[in-house]
């Protein structure tokens, strides 16, 4: 050994440019200063001392993180001490992070693929599924069949003092439907005008426009039989029919009652006039004034009209709207936590009651349109 010394030789798949330092011994500190430099395998030859020590380095043009891997290799965890060289070849250092960047590219294509995946499946599923609702029909157009929002989300009503009387059906349809749960109520509008028949309304108001431009899921229109001709009935109840057709809005009518002021016509005859009409147009029908009928012949000491004699009192606006609620949604309203306004003086068992003849007269209504009496 006393004749021999270790040759450094370092090689490099760079770029080669040999650096030569002639000494008979290579401090440790010199050798690290080379070391910075780096580069990719270091081999130790014993050569006679009688020869010049020549260290033979390959420049490298790697990148600077390969340096204190190499030195960490060559010298041994920082210490400085030159047991830390081995003997022999070392192996060609292995690009860590590339390896650990190149599997979390991976790892991250493979957890977006499968989030994707899921989602898509969960969109086919729910899209494959029919409509969740509750014991309502799931309304279809008339026209396009496509299913109407379940419930409705929006509903305007059309009349004259008849709609907007005792605070306005639509303010009593909106707090009514919040009871049947949360993002379940509807959102209601009105076009109103005093003394107005489908005549006027079609004419001298914007009713038809407002159809037309307000993407209504239901249009509540509400006629006065009595303040128009049959013929003019028809005539206009046609024209509005096909607006709602054309704006794809779900058409119910608003049938009212008979009154002492216009008594040329009888409830009997409206009824009867509100059936032709609804079979030829193919149209719902609240039967708002065919429940009237039945409620005075259950409790005639119930006054369904206001000191007038044509417009109705509280027991008829609130059972109106439970006609109307009930045949937009095709349910019972009885178990819906909703009171009527506390000056309206109706009593609980009351209310109830207007619940009851409410539901029972739109069924009787719809079984004698289907059996066509």
């Amino acid at each position: 050994m006393d004749h021999e010394l270790e040759e450094i030789i370092g090689t490099s798949c760079g770029s080669r440019e040999l650096a030569r330092i002639s000494d008979t011994r290579m401090r440790w500190d010199e050798f690290g200063k080379l070391v910075e430099c780096g580069f990719d395998e270091v081999t130790f030859e014993m050569v006679p001392i009688e020869r010049r020590v020549e260290v033979i380095l390959m420049k490298t043009c790697h990148q600077p993180d390969l340096k204190t891997e190499m030195r960490r290799h060559l010298l041994g965890a920082g210490s400085g001490n030159p047991s830390g060289l081995h003997s022999k070849p070392a192996l060609p250092r292995v690009r860590w992070r590339k390896i650990i960047a190149f599997y979390l590219i991976v790892w991250t294509v493979l957890v977006a693929t499968s989030a994707f995946s899921a989602i898509a499946s969960a969109i086919e599923r729910t899209a494959a599924e029919p409509p969740k609702g509750n014991q309502a029909t799931h309304f279809i157009d008339r026209q396009t069949k496509r299913a109407l929002p379940e419930p409705p989300g929006t509903v305007l009503f059309v009349g004259n003092s008849f709609t907007f009387w005792h605070e306005g059906l639509w303010t009593h349809m909106g707090n009514l439907t919040a009871a049947r749960g949360r993002d379940r109520g509807a959102e209601t509008s009105r076009v109103v005008r005093g003394g107005a028949s489908l005549r006027v309304l079609w004419k001298r108001t914007k009713a038809k426009q407002v159809i037309a431009e307000g993407n209504y899921d239901i249009v509540v229109l509400q006629e006065d039989l009595p303040e128009t001709k049959v013929s003019d009935f028809h005539k206009y109840a046609a024209l509005f029919d096909e607006q709602a057709r054309e704006a794809g809005s779900r058409l119910i009518f608003f049938m009212s009652w008979d009154y002492q002021r216009l008594n040329w016509i009888s409830m009997d005859e409206i009824i009867a006039e509100h059936k032709r009409m609804a079979r030829k147009l193919d149209v719902e029908v609240a039967p708002c004034g065919y429940a009237w009928q039945r409620a005075m012949q259950e409790r005639p000491k119930v006054e369904f009209y206001s000191r007038d004699r044509e417009h109705q009192s509280w027991y008829g606006t609130i059972l109106n709207l439970y006609v109307i609620y009930s045949t937009i949604y095709g349910e019972s309203p009885e178990a819906l936590k909703f009171s009527p306004p506390k000056n309206s003086q109706i009593t609980a068992e009351e209310d109830a009651w207007l619940r009851r003849v409410a539901w029972k007269s739109v069924q009787s209504w719809q079984q004698q349109m289907k059996e066509g009496s």
